[in-house]
């Protein structure tokens, strides 16, 4: 980062300079590309629950509901419950749970 005084020269100078200090970064970078996005809802109709699939080294397909919410220190902490071993109706409630959970505590911690 760099700092463009408005002495001695005054404001335009200044603006100007720091204009074309900006110009000469972008000219480093890469030329941009469209990043297509798209946009898929929630279904589980929980934030921070999702149903996710995975597929083990032995092609098994497992389904489990992850549940994630943020920490306290800025990170993020997760839960996840087997569909295979609860069942979707109990896997999905536990990781709803789960998540409430861990944000009770952390609103609890910062009060």
């Amino acid at each position: 980062m760099k700092y463009f005084s408005d002495r001695p020269h005054g404001r335009v100078e200044a603006l100007r300079r720091a204009r074309e200090y900006r110009r000469e970064l972008l000219e480093q970078l890469p030329l941009a590309t469209k990043v297509k996005r798209t946009y898929i809802r929630n279904t589980t109709g929980e934030i921070g629950v999702a149903l996710v699939k995975d597929i083990t080294r032995s092609g098994k397909t497992i389904w489990r509901y992850v549940a994630q919410w943020p920490t306290r220190d800025g990170g993020r902490a997760k839960a996840a419950f087997s569909v295979g071993l609860y069942g979707k109706r109990r896997a999905r409630q536990l990781a709803i749970d789960a998540r409430r959970k861990g944000l009770a505590a952390l609103l609890g911690a910062s009060r």
